[in-house]
């Protein structure tokens, strides 16, 4: 048996329309694996299938037509080749087929991947795998870079920020980003650091100079004040203000009161003795002369003598006192030449304290001149080291600026050369900076901190890639001039717009469905290159039998299915009389059935693989292709075999967006051979694709990355024949 191929196959985006047959068999509802509805022939008969219709018409009308196909890359896609991964990377079959579109594009490719958390991933994952290109990634705020450079991964080449200064705490900076601002001083620092250091240098110099006059200065003051020291010390000591006569008068204050004590007492000695000498040579029988018994003056007497006269002679005067015409005259003679002994003695006592006081304050004085002249003499000591310090730093400094000349004029000159050399330097500078900027590889840029792309570009030089993160968030006036540049252009972000509700109920009214008016410029876009065949619309799975622009989508005309009405079919009308059925919507809950349903009853075969091909053999001869990155999450997620007839079963997993193929089985009774196989599966599957979307919504975080992978090629269809394994059986 022959095996039958479809008349006219298309797979992700080709040229080739699908095959819609005019009248479906009758019995199709036997080859179903569970409950499907049959198409109603009445429905199917005017259905007319043009040959080399065009996937995308530009510049078509109704909705944003204009505005997205005014885009400057336009709608004539060129086809490329998917890159597959490195082999140790096992990824979701959606991050898979993310990535290996996103690389090899070569102009405008999107990701619609909605949380923000699994962006981040993938742009550390994809700066892993291209770690040879040159990138502008443009993110919406700074906020949103410094949560990019958190998770940026060490493999990865370090990004540069593009910003002069940091808008958050310093503790936040992320240690591997080097902002704009902070690489401009460095290069700064390196161009003019020689220049610097010189000037410092010549600036020390200056110093040493002053510093040197000074310290000459300051020896000659000491050396002169050490020569009139004493004469200083002594103007000091005798100054009643100074501190040094408060200090010595302190340190003699016991001596100084016991010193005028001693004067005190001479004093009263003196005056005895005189009043015993005017008592001497007065005449009793004069008048005038005072009587020593009634008068005042015999009571100064008395005081004066009291304390030299003994208690015996005082008694022996109360009982029988002299009668005062015979005075007792040995006794005034011998008291006279008591008080001259007792004088003599206190004079010489008070010359000996007087001695001692003098002694006492020489030898304060010769203290005080040896604490200064010790104190004078370890400054010059200390100047004169200084001084010898000073003096071999600045020959030092000298020879290493190679100067001939190190005076005043001399070293102004050449402060005033290295001056201008440094304003020169920033020219310098600048050229260095830019020849640093042409060797970053990732320019991080916050697009509200205003870059100015062209200078950007005139100082970075060319750039690989140019990736917008939260594309839906950078303002217009920065993606659309950087979107003009020439490159290639990864859109990732939450980008399509949310499904239109023009669906609801049986049909749509044609014209007044469009697309809002506020729809962002990036979901415009990514509406334009969405070439899915299957994709999630609110409560239904569309199959997309034919690929038309987003906005003539509204107003194709919808129907429901007579015998099945919850399945709605839309058409376009190509003509007054000609219609051709571009859509099938099923309710989401048929899932598996729904893929089951367009393969049976339209005979439209389109395998959904991801990543290279294995070719085995089967024991039973039976011929199997399968997609390992697809297998291994087959084998842990929802799964089902779908027959399709014609001896062709297929193994394909539904993530809850859309399908993807497993493996498929050729068997051997339905005639199917290696070369059969191999032959229709490439007219379905060719090697170059003109997709430009790819929906990511696995949340599961990615496995850790180990060293860079290096860039590797395989072919979709590289033929490996291991030992033969039996079919699969479905997965739950």
């Amino acid at each position: 048996m022959s095996a039958r191929k479809p008349e006219s196959p298309a797979w992700d985006g080709s040229d080739s329309p699908p095959f819609v047959p005019e009248s479906p068999t009758a019995d199709a509802m036997e080859t179903l694996p569970r409950s499907a509805p049959s198409l109603a022939p009445i429905r199917m008969a005017d259905v007319a299938s043009p040959d080399n219709a065009e996937a995308f018409q530009a510049g078509a009308d109704g909705g944003h037509g204009s505005e997205t196909a005014s885009h400057p890359l336009g709608d004539d896609w060129p086809a490329f080749t998917p890159d597959p991964l490195p082999q140790e990377w096992v990824l979701p079959p959606d991050v898979y087929y993310a990535f290996s579109h996103a690389r090899p594009c070569p102009d405008v490719f999107a990701i619609h991947a909605p949380d923000a958390a699994q962006r981040l991933e993938l742009l550390s994952r994809l700066a892993v795998w291209c770690s040879q290109e040159r990138w502008w990634l443009i993110v919406p705020d700074l906020r949103r870079a410094l949560e990019l450079g958190r998770a940026w991964p060490k493999s990865a080449p370090r990004p540069l920020l593009w910003t002069h200064a940091w808008q958050t705490p310093a503790a936040e900076n992320p240690p591997d980003i080097l902002t704009l601002g902070e690489l401009q001083n460095q290069i700064t620092a390196q161009v003019r650091a020689p220049l610097q250091e010189r000037l410092q240098s010549l600036r020390h110099l200056q110093a040493i100079t002053l510093q040197l006059v000074q310290c000459d200065t300051l020896q000659a003051e000491l050396a002169a004040t050490l020569d009139t020291l004493e004469h200083t010390l002594q103007a000091e000591a005798e100054d009643e203000h100074s501190a040094l006569y408060q200090t010595i008068h302190d340190q003699l204050t016991s001596l100084q009161q016991r010193l005028q004590e001693c004067e005190a007492r001479r004093c009263q000695l003196q005056e005895k003795l005189r009043l015993e000498q005017s008592l001497a040579t007065s005449d009793p029988a004069d008048p005038n002369t005072p009587r020593p018994e009634t008068s005042w003056f015999a009571r100064l007497k008395k005081w004066l003598l009291g304390r030299s006269s003994s208690p015996s002679s005082s008694s022996s005067a109360g009982q029988a006192s002299p009668s005062p015409s015979h005075p007792p005259l040995a006794t005034a003679s011998t008291g006279f030449s008591s008080l001259q002994d007792e004088l003599q003695a206190t004079e010489k006592e008070l010359a000996e304290l007087r001695a001692l006081w003098q002694a006492e304050y020489q030898q304060l004085l010769e203290r005080e001149l040896s604490r200064r002249r010790q104190v004078i003499q370890d400054q010059l000591a200390g100047q004169r080291a200084e001084h010898e310090r000073l003096h071999l730093q600045r020959e030092r400094l000298i020879r290493h600026l190679s100067l001939a000349q190190a005076e005043g004029p001399d070293l102004e000159q050449e402060l005033a050369h290295v001056q201008r050399q440094l304003r020169e330097a920033d020219s310098l500078a600048a050229e260095h900076l830019q020849h640093r900027l042409e060797q970053v590889q990732i320019f991080l840029i916050p697009a509200r901190e205003g870059p100015d792309m062209e200078q950007l570009r005139r100082l970075a030089g060319g750039v690989d890639r140019f990736i917008y993160e939260s594309c839906e968030q950078i303002p217009d006036s920065v993606m659309r001039p950087a979107m003009s540049l020439p490159g290639r252009h990864l859109l990732i972000g939450n980008i399509l717009p949310p499904p239109s509700r023009c669906w609801e109920g049986n049909g749509a009214v044609p014209g007044l469905c469009r697309l809002p008016e506020a729809t962002p410029w990036p979901a415009l876009l990514g509406s334009r290159l969405d070439q899915r065949l299957w994709v999630v619309e609110g409560e239904f799975l569309i199959a997309r039998l034919r690929l038309v622009p987003p906005e003539q989508r509204f107003a194709l005309r919808q129907e429901p299915l007579v015998d099945r009405p919850e399945v709605l079919l839309r058409f376009r009308d190509t003509s007054d009389r000609e219609t051709e059925l571009v859509e099938i919507a099923f309710p989401l809950s048929w899932g598996f059935a729904a893929r089951a349903f367009v393969a049976q009853q339209l005979e439209h075969y389109r395998p959904l693989p991801c990543g290279p091909a294995q070719w085995h053999t089967t024991p039973a001869g039976d011929i199997r292709v399968c997609w390992p990155v697809v297998e291994q999450a087959a084998s842990a997620h929802r799964s089902e075999s779908i027959d399709w007839g014609n001896g062709v079963q297929e193994w394909c997993l539904f993530d809850g967006h859309t399908f993807y193929t497993a493996a498929l089985t050729f068997r051997a009774d339905g005639g199917w051979d290696r070369a059969a196989a191999e032959a229709w599966l490439q007219e379905l599957l060719p090697l170059a694709t003109r997709q430009r979307l790819a929906v990511v919504t696995s949340r599961q975080p990615l496995p850790p990355i180990s060293a860079a992978a290096q860039d590797s090629s395989c072919s979709l269809h590289s033929a490996v024949d291991p030992a033969p394994e039996s079919p699969r059986k479905t997965g739950g």
